[in-house]
């Protein structure tokens, strides 16, 4: 098994757009699939059907990505991992790809995707994520 490896930068700066998932635009759920996409994974988008599917049923998102790999804690997670978040432990409300072990790649609304710094609020938050592996 190997991990899929790409450079995160091509998916810097891209607008949010609800519901995206293309360079034009993109929303959460649209950063990892084109993130999948980019790296190979074979992916019907109506199987990522939006930001409103993922936030109806956060877990089928999460069921998905772990068909790909496997579930890491947080302090596990490595570069090109997907990270996850959640407020209540619970629902996965948010995610990114790792950059490093001190960065993640995501999408916040009315901004552009962007690099940031697992700080005491998303160390918080974070689940842990997914180590894609090849099969």
């Amino acid at each position: 098994m190997g991990v899929y490896e790409m450079d995160c930068k091509t998916l810097e700066n891209i607008p949010y757009v609800p519901d995206g998932h293309s360079k034009d635009g993109i929303g959460c759920i649209g950063i990892i699939w084109l993130y999948l996409k980019e790296n190979g994974f074979k992916y019907n988008l109506r199987d990522w059907n939006g930001e409103k599917r993922f936030e109806q049923n956060p877990n089928e998102f999460v069921k998905k990505l772990l068909t790909q790999g496997e579930f890491v804690p947080f302090r596990q997670l490595e570069k090109f991992d997907i990270c996850l978040f959640s407020l209540d432990r619970r629902k996965v409300k948010h995610a990114g790809i790792c950059t490093d072990s001190g960065h993640f790649l995501h999408i916040s609304e009315s901004k552009k995707s962007e690099v940031q710094q697992f700080n005491k609020m998303w160390k918080k938050i974070c689940i842990g994520g997914v180590k894609l592996c090849l099969r």
